[in-house]
């Protein structure tokens, strides 16, 4: 798609830099985000003490693997993604990643 990941693997960046923040961007996702989106939703006129609770509750429901009666989807855009645009560097972190998200989330 719109991201060049060979490019950015081929000037610097590492395959562990990549998984390290696809890590930090799903615990944001999971834990942050739509945590919060949905006690946004449902707590609309509370003030910002109750929503805080709700959300440590709900974070706690997850460390102790109950199910969470909320989540998110990642959907991501590969429009224009061409063999050419693929290199071993490359598969290793879709593989990668793919494995982090099957695992964990």
């Amino acid at each position: 798609g719109k991201m060049n990941l060979k490019e950015l693997l081929r000037n610097g960046c590492h395959v562990k830099d990549m998984i390290f923040h696809y890590c930090y961007m799903m615990e944001y996702l999971s834990n942050i985000e739509s945590v919060l989106s949905e006690v946004n939703a449902n707590e609309l006129n509370q003030d910002w003490q109750e929503p805080l609770a709700a959300y440590a509750h709900a974070k706690q429901m997850r460390l102790q693997n109950d199910s969470v009666p909320f989540g998110f989807v990642v959907v991501m855009d590969i429009d224009g993604a061409t063999p050419s645009s693929l290199s071993s560097d490359v598969m290793i972190y879709l593989k990668q990643a793919g494995d982090v998200n099957s695992s964990h989330y």
